[in-house]
């Protein structure tokens, strides 16, 4: 049982294209660091797991256009970004419940499909009857 579920306290229950303040430490190497926005990849039918699959934003640089693993995202009142931010779908990562420290918004599916076609780089999945 968490610290959360022992305080009484309900944990979080982030879904798919939500995007939240998550505290990614403590991490190793290169892995993106500290309290940051990510979103969350989970298919909402699967939302019942103690964790959940996560992209990280990272700041906006003029680099991440040229790869494949990155999407741009715009900020908006409605995904609740303060910024212009990238999906770095090179630094998806697992999170547990209580890693979830603020929901900020949710991105339009549009976002969320982008995304996901560029984990599906990352993992190298190419589609039945498709040529690499």
């Amino acid at each position: 049982m968490s610290e959360e579920e022992k305080n009484g306290e309900e944990l979080p229950n982030p879904q798919r294209g939500e995007v939240w303040y998550a505290r990614l430490d403590p991490v190793e190497g290169s892995e993106q660091a500290k309290t940051r926005p990510v979103v969350v990849m989970n298919p909402t039918r699967r939302s019942r797991a103690s964790v959940r699959v996560c992209v990280p934003f990272v700041g906006a640089h003029s680099m991440h256009k040229r790869l494949l693993q990155c999407v741009s995202v715009e900020q908006s009142a409605k995904n609740g970004l303060t910024k212009n931010c990238t999906a770095d779908a090179g630094q998806i990562r697992t999170l547990a419940l209580e890693r979830f420290a603020e929901h900020l918004g949710v991105l339009p599916l549009d976002d969320v499909q982008r995304i996901a076609a560029a984990v599906a780089v990352v993992v190298g999945y190419i589609p039945q009857g498709r040529d690499s």
